[in-house]
């Protein structure tokens, strides 16, 4: 009995060396901050500040997979890694392009932090809520970037936002292509996924069916191929 007993505590003893607790916590935007005007391919500054909250050391071999607006942007190495109860700063220089939006718009800048293990143990951040903050800036410019306008148009319009049970999309395409309209909570999670099959270019009218929804914000996207338009939306309740 004593033998088993022995044998089971190394073994979960073994499964508990194989895991660790970190509570990643982006503490503050340094850069774009709340007002700031972008145009279209202009280059800026992704900087900020997060934390480490847990009790477990984040590592200089783990890394932290950082999203834009919901979308994957890339791997990041701390480098010196963060023990618990420190900070670190992040700062690299990004360019608009590869985030569009409709013109002279309002949008929710969100950074959301997914910390990862590269060394074959496994990270648990039990606190998801404080992984994404987001700053509110303007984007403009005369054009959406070559890339973008000849697949998607210039107009996205969502309506009535915030909006309870449903939501209205109004798209205009330039030419025909395949529609998807993604919902994604702050989290970049998809919530509603709506395939609306080919259509011809001109404008289009698109009904989302939102009654499953909880209050709060969302982000959603709206892919014409495999390009897309980016923007949020509010669900009141």
């Amino acid at each position: 009995m004593t033998k088993f007993i022995t044998l089971a505590f190394i073994f979960l003893s073994f499964i508990a060396s194989g895991q660790r607790h970190v509570d990643i916590a982006i503490i503050k935007i340094n850069s774009p901050v709340s007002g700031d005007t972008f145009s279209s391919g202009q280059k800026f500054s992704d900087d900020f500040t997060f934390t480490n909250l847990g009790p477990d050391s984040f590592r200089s071999t783990d890394l932290l997979d950082l999203y834009i607006e919901g979308t994957f942007a890339f791997p990041i190495n701390s480098s010196t890694g963060v023990p618990p109860h420190l900070s670190a700063r992040f700062h690299d220089s990004l360019q608009f392009g590869t985030w569009t939006f409709p013109h002279d718009s309002t949008i929710q800048y969100c950074l959301r932090l997914v910390p990862r293990s590269t060394t074959g143990d496994s990270i648990i951040d039990p606190v998801l809520s404080n992984n994404t903050l987001c700053d509110t800036i303007v984007f403009r410019g005369t054009h959406l970037g070559v890339s973008t306008v000849n697949a998607i148009g210039e107009n996205v319009i969502l309506y009535p936002n915030p909006a309870q049970n449903s939501v209205n999309m109004d798209v205009t395409l330039e030419q025909g292509n395949t529609i998807t309209i993604k919902i994604m909570d702050m989290l970049g999670r998809i919530v509603i996924e709506q395939h609306e099959g080919r259509v011809e270019a001109g404008k289009h009218t698109f009904t989302i069916n939102t009654a499953a929804l909880s209050a709060g914000m969302y982000l959603y996207k709206v892919l014409a191929g495999e390009r897309g338009i980016t923007g949020r939306m509010n669900i009141a309740r």
